[in-house]
């Protein structure tokens, strides 16, 4: 009965960790012994001999770098980029470092056309004459540096002459339908026509830098040598007039050569 008891006392071992209950077989030294030896190599029953920490390093956050990551430094994997995890090394998604500053500052804009101060020639000719066909754009030796820059008495004589051909008030939504032609630009280009021969009559200096093709008129008070200045006088989305201030596109000056 004695060494039956004593043998349920060493199944107890192992109720808590790190101590090992027998009732009676503690008091003989031998069982005590053969006791001891048994927890120790069963490590207590209740205390895991699984050295896997808790996550595992044997987990998908070790091989794949997509788990938790676990209990050791780097559970995502060295170098690996983790979601999630301790991972040493291997940026987070997004990258480790902010991105870099951005091209420097674009320079300042080129001098308007024209050279310093916009400045053209006072044109010592008179009217009435065209426009002269065939200048190059290396010929064209001067420009405006605003659409507004106009003189405006011109401005006024070019409203005048369209109110007269159309019979419309300035600034009204007149229709260009009637001027001929089979499409909008053909009949823009007749109304180009008409204003210019009517400003030619007033002793004006007036037509187009390709007669038939541009899309402005060009006008000058001062002759052939002095400033051209433009116009958009059709609104190619009726065809519609449009009117002075709306029409301005600043002016121009050529080569003298041209000139007659």
């Amino acid at each position: 009965m004695g060494h039956h008891r004593d043998m349920i006392g060493m199944r107890h071992c192992g109720a808590r960790a790190g101590s090992c209950e027998t009732r009676a077989a503690w008091r003989r030294p031998a069982v005590w012994l053969a006791a001891l030896w048994l927890c120790v190599a069963a490590s207590c029953a209740d205390g895991s001999s699984d050295t896997t920490p808790v996550g595992g390093a044997g987990g998908s956050g070790a091989t794949a770098g997509h788990g938790a990551g676990g209990a050791l430094s780097g559970g995502g994997g060295s170098g690996a980029s983790a979601t999630g995890g301790a991972s040493v090394g291997g940026n987070a998604p997004g990258g480790g470092f902010p991105g870099g500053s951005g091209v420097g500052a674009g320079g300042n804009g080129g001098a308007g056309q024209g050279g310093a101060g916009c400045t053209g020639p006072e044109g010592t000719g008179s009217g009435p004459c065209e426009f002269p066909q065939g200048v190059p754009d290396e010929d064209f030796i001067a420009a405006a540096c605003s659409y507004q820059d106009t003189d405006p008495t011109v401005d006024a004589a070019v409203n005048a002459a369209m109110e007269a051909l159309t019979g419309c008030g300035a600034m009204s939504d007149c229709s260009l339908a009637t001027f001929p032609g089979s499409t909008v630009d053909e009949k823009c280009q007749s109304w180009f026509a008409a204003v210019t021969a009517a400003l030619r009559d007033q002793g004006y200096c007036a037509g187009q830098h390709a007669v038939g093709a541009t899309d402005e008129i060009a006008v000058s008070n001062t002759g052939c040598d002095g400033k051209w200045y433009g116009y958009h006088i059709c609104n190619y989305g009726g065809p519609k007039v449009v009117w002075n201030p709306g029409a301005r596109r600043g002016w121009w000056a050529i080569d003298p050569a041209y000139c007659p």
